[in-house]
């Protein structure tokens, strides 16, 4: 029952095109001594507020030393516009400006700014209980996937930033997606 709802979910969500994607991190079932670890890859568009799967803390929008950043905060409600490019590739524009989540270099430890020029493309996978994870799709294959992390910004400054890194099962790599209400007149 559990796997048809949530099947039912994704397809909903997806408007009918999920795509099998393997994952190595969370396991669906077993065979022997094999994991077999089944996501979706979900087309998006529309406004949502996303939020960190650990203790609902909001991406949105703060301070850094050279720009903005992408922040997570407490307590707070902030909206995303993602936007489906592909049919599997997205960027993400806040949804009271002309700002897209950006990662000016693609590389592990990278922290999210925003800019009005440039986005940074990812692609959203949906696993089990309907927790997202973000990759960014133009990473050079060397570096393997960069996965949307949320850890400390630096040593110095332990508030929670949007980052790049590989995968690992210790890293705060799940989101929560909700989207956001259409407000009628």
């Amino acid at each position: 029952m559990h796997f048809t709802f949530t099947l039912l979910l994704c397809l909903l969500v997806s408007g009918g095109s999920a795509q099998n994607h393997v994952d190595s991190k969370n396991t669906a079932s077993t065979t022997g001594n094999e994991y077999y670890y089944d996501y979706k890859m979900i087309p998006l568009t529309a406004n949502f507020t996303i939020l960190d799967d650990f203790d609902h803390s909001v991406l949105a929008i703060g301070a850094g030393p050279t720009g903005e950043v992408v922040e997570v905060k407490p307590n707070n409600s902030h909206d995303w516009f993602i936007e489906q490019l592909t049919k599997y590739t997205h960027i993400v524009r806040d949804k009271n400006s002309s700002k897209f989540i950006r990662f000016p270099e693609l590389k592990d430890g990278a922290v999210a700014t925003l800019s009005e020029t440039a986005a940074t493309l990812f692609e959203a996978t949906i696993g089990p209980n309907v927790v997202y994870k973000f990759k960014a799709t133009d990473a050079k294959p060397e570096d393997g996937p960069l996965m949307w992390t949320m850890e400390a910004y630096s040593a110095m400054d332990q508030r929670l930033v949007l980052k790049l890194r590989k995968p690992s099962g210790m890293a705060r790599q799940d989101f929560v997606v909700k989207k956001t209400p259409i407000q009628g007149n």
